[in-house]
Order: C-alpha cells, then sequence, then structure tokens
C-alpha cells in the first residue's frame, strides 16, 4: 500500500494527496510557473499538474486538444486517446466543475541506438522512424496498478484553496 502526504501546489492555491515517495521535480531542475511536477522515485512515472488558457471548445474535447498540445514534434501520439470513466472530485471546492479523463502513449522516435544492453529493448519499425520501447510489460502492470491508485488518490483530495489562481474571485 502506498503512503500519501499532503502537498502544496501553486504556493498553497491547491492541495493534494501525493505519495511520500514522490519527488518534486522543481528541487533538480527548473519547471514552467504552469506546471508542478513530481517524479516517483521507484517507477518511470512523472506526474504533471498543468494550469492551460482556457480553450473555445465543448467538454470533453478541450482535454482532447491540451493532450495533443503538449506532444512536441518529432513526439507523437500512438494510438488514439480513450476516455476513462469520468471521475467525480470528492472536495466541495470542485464538486459542481465537470471532470474528464483520457488515457494516450505518447511516442518518442529514436534518438540515439546507445541503449544500455541490460535494459530489454523491443524494437518496432516504421517507414519513417524507429521506436525503441525500454520497459517490460510485468513492471509496466505493476507501475499502472500505481498510478491507478494516485489517480483515485488525486480526486478524492484535489482541492482549491484560491480560485484567485485562475482569474476568479
Amino acid at each position: 500500500m502506498t503512503s500519501f502526504a499532503t502537498h502544496d501546489l501553486y504556493g498553497g492555491a491547491i492541495t493534494v494527496d501525493l505519495p511520500t515517495t514522490y519527488i518534486d521535480a522543481s528541487d533538480i531542475r527548473q519547471i514552467p510557473d504552469h506546471q508542478e511536477v513530481f517524479l516517483s522515485n521507484k517507477t518511470l512515472t512523472s506526474l504533471i499538474f498543468e494550469i492551460n488558457e482556457y480553450v473555445q471548445q465543448p467538454d470533453p474535447a478541450a482535454l482532447y486538444f491540451h493532450f495533443n498540445d503538449v506532444i512536441a514534434p518529432p513526439d507523437r501520439l500512438k494510438g488514439e486517446l480513450n476516455a476513462l470513466p469520468r471521475p467525480a472530485f470528492a472536495k466541495e471546492s470542485l464538486s459542481s466543475f465537470p471532470a474528464y479523463l483520457v488515457e494516450g502513449s505518447i511516442v518518442t522516435p529514436e534518438v540515439d541506438k546507445k541503449a544500455p544492453s541490460a535494459l530489454p529493448v523491443e524494437w518496432q519499425e516504421t517507414p519513417q522512424m524507429k521506436e525503441v520501447e525500454l520497459v517490460e510489460k510485468e513492471n509496466v502492470d505493476a507501475e499502472e496498478k500505481v498510478v491507478q491508485e494516485v489517480l483515485q488518490k488525486i480526486v478524492a483530495t484535489l482541492d482549491i484553496k484560491d480560485f484567485g489562481l485562475f482569474g476568479m474571485e
């Protein structure tokens, strides 16, 4: 079972419970002001909270827009985005806001063929590029289980303390 602790995001304007083993990425590298990034010290998981500009698109199309917006060439979306069951936020500050979840995989083309030989490598060739997966399926399954637990905890504990962060009073 994962142990969680409350974290302040955006100077305390938002709070959320995250695994105690997650590292605040701003302690080791520069993070843009509109993001809060946490890294698992046990898996390949990165958890990114990002405040995006409002787009004139109906729900959930705006979510698909923002998901695709973070993909910078030469990276690309692998397949389609999959809509997941809609969560209901537990905290009163968010209970009247709609929530949507999608999942998808972002593929990064092979940049350097010097992959460490100790890692299992699975190649998939396409006419335009080669892709390399450096993660075993068993590890992915275990990581997905942890991510599901973390996501459930976020939905249960995410709380907006200061809506001024969004230009709302």
